[in-house]
């Protein structure tokens, strides 16, 4: 079972070679992220949420496809326990755009219910 995955194309390859892997990695920092949407509420950038391409396989199980994609959702607050959460993670790169666009409709309509009003989307950009 391969382990490491490049991008070439916009699609994953596996690799065998660590050093091939970690080159590209590092030469691709701003290619690995798909998505990223900010969001404010009365001004104040309060959530961003991230959809990137992980370059190693998180289906640790051994069975299906590999994991390749996944959304966290960065939280600007004062507790270390809150400011990250990794919401879900995918086995393609459609299901990760798809998925990150759930996750952020999902934050407004939960802070809309406890808060009685819905964060700004301030930004939703595409980065590769």
């Amino acid at each position: 079972m391969k382990h490491l995955y490049i991008l070439r194309n916009g699609e994953p390859v596996a690799v065998d070679d660590i050093l091939e892997w970690a080159e590209w990695f590092e030469a691709r920092d701003t290619d690995r992220q798909v998505l990223l949407t900010r969001l404010s509420d009365q001004g104040h950038e309060h959530t961003r949420v991230s959809t990137c391409f992980l370059g190693t396989d998180h289906n640790f199980t051994g069975v299906g496809p590999p994991i390749l994609w996944e959304t966290a959702v960065f939280h600007n607050t004062p507790d270390p326990e809150r400011r990250v959460s990794v919401e879900r993670r995918y086995t393609s790169r459609l299901d990760a755009i798809a998925g990150h666009h759930r996750i952020v409709a999902e934050i407004v309509e939960r802070a809309a219910a406890s808060q009685g009003r819905r964060p700004e989307v301030i930004e939703t950009k595409e980065t590769n």
